[in-house]
């Protein structure tokens, strides 16, 4: 199958700014991610006390509706969209699973998807065991409905 979709490259920018007593302490980084052929942005409403799976991930894009190929994703990032309220943001890998908090307005980001990261065990020094792909994420909205959006980009 020939395509007519031309590559592009994703520019990301990640600015803080502050001024304290007169003296700019802020900064800007930037990162460019080429060969962008997929993108996927989407606003997830996710109910009052029902945990909503935002994304899935699989091995291809043929194993189930929807999955997103793990080895072409490159960039994703999950902002919560609510001016109030925050949600619990899980992260399951092939094995374990990772929860943060996610604060209203607030967003996490991460590169590519495979090899992404394990769960440790409970001690207070990692142990930086063999990473495991991401299989989905999932949001849990507590007791209030809230929106996330989704982002990613693909190779």
């Amino acid at each position: 199958m020939a395509t007519s979709i031309t590559p592009a490259t994703l520019t990301l920018t990640v600015k803080e700014e502050i001024n304290i007593n007169g003296s700019d302490n802020g900064a800007v980084n930037y990162r460019t991610i080429t060969n962008v052929t997929e993108l996927l942005k989407r606003i997830v409403t996710c109910p009052a006390g029902v945990d909503t799976t935002v994304l899935q991930f699989a091995s291809a894009v043929n194993v189930l509706p929807g999955d997103l190929d793990v080895d072409d994703v490159k960039y994703l990032r999950i902002t919560n969209k609510d001016d109030t309220n925050a949600v619990k943001v899980g992260y399951v890998t092939t094995n374990t699973v990772f929860t943060i908090n996610l604060g209203a307005a607030e967003s996490h980001i991460f590169g590519p998807t495979a090899l992404l990261a394990i769960a440790d065990d409970d001690s207070t020094a990692p142990t930086f065991p063999t990473l495991e792909n991401l299989v989905k994420v999932i949001v849990d909205p507590a007791s209030n409905a809230v929106d996330v959006e989704v982002f990613v980009a693909s190779t």
